[in-house]
């Protein structure tokens, strides 16, 4: 025991050298796709575009500074959720992990390529591999689950302030229809062990599908505890 004990210990270092080479690295990344993009656009082109928008250029940081703001409270909310490692997550960290993982996003050519990855290395710092993959995965599951009450929100609005044709009614009829039943199939899932099924469909992937076998076999319980 005490041989193990000294093992891990002893390995931590090694850990933390390696996390720090791969955020460097990704700093390094974002930093030359964001000069590749700037320079594709022009500095010339962007600077025009924002005196052209005038003051609404910082009304829109503005909102989208409150929507990144709700949605680090939504994140902060789901890993304080996590037992006795709750405390151990500054807020403002959280916040620079949600801003930075969208902008890994935004850049990425699918989309969730590269923020969520990005933020589960971050959160290694304070809690172990398992724990920040649950947070991150229900995080992004319950940001997508958002838009769909979004949508019947529009929807409703639609159907009450502007005359619709039958073929329209129809068609937002089929929208309401498949965002409840999407609501339906994640809060479903969400309490049957999101995260556990969520590890089992990624474990039939190649190649990494085995490290997802592995990882949902040796932390079922703790997965299901996380999840739920």
């Amino acid at each position: 025991m005490k041989e193990s004990a000294e093992i891990s210990v002893s390995s931590l270092p090694e850990k933390r050298n390696k996390a720090a080479l791969w955020r460097n690295l990704a700093f390094i990344v974002g930093i030359g796709v964001f000069t590749f993009m700037v320079y594709k656009i022009g500095l010339h082109v962007i600077w025009d575009n924002i005196k052209q928008t005038r003051w609404w250029f910082f009304a829109i940081i503005g909102v989208w500074g409150l929507v990144y703001f709700v949605n680090t409270i939504a994140w902060y909310s789901i890993i304080r959720s996590g037992g006795d490692q709750k405390q151990k997550v500054p807020f403002f960290s959280v916040m620079k992990y949600t801003i930075s993982g969208y902008a890994l996003n935004y850049v990425t050519p699918f989309g969730l390529a590269g923020g969520e990855p990005y933020r589960i290395m971050e959160l290694r710092r304070y809690m172990d591999t398992e724990r920040a993959t649950a947070s991150v995965i229900l995080y992004a599951m319950m940001h997508v689950c958002s838009h769909f009450f979004f949508w019947l929100t529009a929807v409703v609005l639609i159907a009450w302030f502007v005359p619709v044709s039958l073929g329209i009614s129809l068609v937002l009829t089929g929208i309401v229809t498949a965002c409840l039943f999407l609501i339906f199939l994640f809060f479903q899932g969400s309490m049957s062990g999101f995260v556990v099924n969520l590890f089992r469909i990624l474990g039939k992937l190649p190649i990494v599908g085995k490290k997802f076998v592995q990882l949902s076999l040796d932390s079922r319980e703790r997965l299901l505890l996380i999840a739920n």
